[in-house]
């Protein structure tokens, strides 16, 4: 579901900056590469995402990208790399895993005057809000 709310809020989109051999390292570890070959290299420092991809794939291995998220305190796991010296500066979009109620997205929704069974409505497709007498 594409979520057009949530791009309107402050942690929308953001950026980190982390010792590029550091984060080499680290992902040559998890896809059991040589932090050294060149086309791992290019592989890490020129990755940019089409969306939000679950995983970095190399040589037939692959990590979860929310591994990298976790490790490098990240704000998400959606984030595109440039190098920059002996830094890689990380572009990221959202704040969390991307499933369920985004509270970014949910508190401009509530700004702009929705109410919140049609908060819930929208990240919650199909289902709908009843008292709980009304189960019984």
């Amino acid at each position: 579901m594409s979520d057009t709310f949530s791009l309107e809020g402050d942690k929308a989109v953001w950026t980190k900056t982390i010792d590029k051999e550091a984060f080499i390292s680290y992902i040559a570890g998890k896809v059991n590469a040589n932090p050294r070959d060149a086309n791992f290299r290019v592989a890490v420092l020129e990755y940019k995402p089409l969306g939000r991809e679950g995983y970095f794939s190399f040589a037939g291995r692959r990590m979860k990208w929310r591994d990298v998220r976790s490790h490098f305190n990240l704000r998400s796991a959606w984030f595109s790399v440039e190098e920059n010296g002996n830094s890689v500066i990380l572009h990221g979009r959202g704040f969390g895993h991307g499933v369920g109620l985004s509270q970014e997205g949910a508190m401009v929704m509530a700004r702009m005057g929705f109410g919140y069974k049609s908060i819930l409505a929208h990240y919650f497709a199909q289902t709908h809000v009843v008292s709980l007498g009304d189960v019984r």
